[in-house]
């Protein structure tokens, strides 16, 4: 007399997408909203020249001014890998409310940087490939509200719905002790950057962006008495092409 056994075969749930960092190799059914994805951030190292940014050091900047920056916070925004003409981002999004209350819905690729912390998450992201390039934008284009703006206090206004894109608090020590704050407010202080870069991101796995934030080029003809100007600002602003780089 012979005997079958036979058991019935449990398909195994898991995550499916090659794509993502808990890719399931052993899975034959895909589980529902299970798939995590890398996680895309951006380190920004803050210097003087060839040194490391110090908040205790005093910097020589045009006509021999005695500079100490006490602290900078900007935005970095519109975060986008580029390949060729195609642009990829983060899948998070963001919804915004203009100041006639209409909502509509951006990506949510926004890193609020500081002087005193470097590395910092932008989203997670699904498009491993090769790239040759990434674009963003210093500072916020826009004038919208966001669930996100307290996030970030002293830097919206309420009002008029506007971004400090950038602040910077410094002391010039050959003349007094006091502390200067320095701002650029509204979308027509923001500058736009596209750098060239050749890197393939890995499947599954996190991955991190370096960008450098030259302090010495940002302030360079510049004069630190008479930032309160136009001229000044301007100066600020064109320097901003070569205030961050890879």
């Amino acid at each position: 007399m012979i005997f079958l056994a036979t058991s019935c075969y449990e398909k195994q749930e898991g995550c499916i997408d090659f794509r993502a960092n808990n890719y399931d190799f052993g899975a034959d059914k895909t589980c529902e909203d299970c798939c995590t994805f890398p996680d895309m951030k951006i380190k920004v190292n803050h210097n003087w020249g060839d040194t490391i940014l110090f908040h205790d050091s005093i910097y020589t900047g045009f006509m021999n001014q005695q500079i100490r920056i006490v602290d900078a916070q900007f935005f970095i925004s519109e975060v986008y890998l580029t390949q060729g003409d195609d642009r990829v981002t983060v899948l998070e999004t963001l919804d915004i409310e203009d100041i006639n209350g209409n909502i509509s819905e951006i990506p949510d690729n926004i890193a609020f940087v500081q002087s005193s912390r470097f590395t910092y998450d932008i989203g997670t992201f699904n498009q491993p490939d090769i790239y040759d390039g990434i674009a963003f934008r210093l500072g916020i284009n826009g004038n919208f509200n966001s669930s996100e703006t307290e996030d970030y206090p002293g830097f919206f206004d309420e009002t008029n719905y506007e971004y400090t894109n950038f602040r910077m608090r410094y002391v010039l020590e050959n003349i007094s002790t006091d502390t200067i704050t320095f701002e650029l407010n509204g979308p027509e202080t923001t500058v736009s950057f596209e750098l060239d870069a050749n890197f393939e991101l890995p499947v599954g796995l996190d991955f991190t962006i370096p960008l450098n934030a030259a302090y010495g080029r940002l302030l360079n003809n510049v004069d630190m008495t008479k930032l309160s100007s136009g001229a000044e600002q301007s100066k600020i602003i064109s320097n901003f092409n070569d205030f961050l780089s890879f």
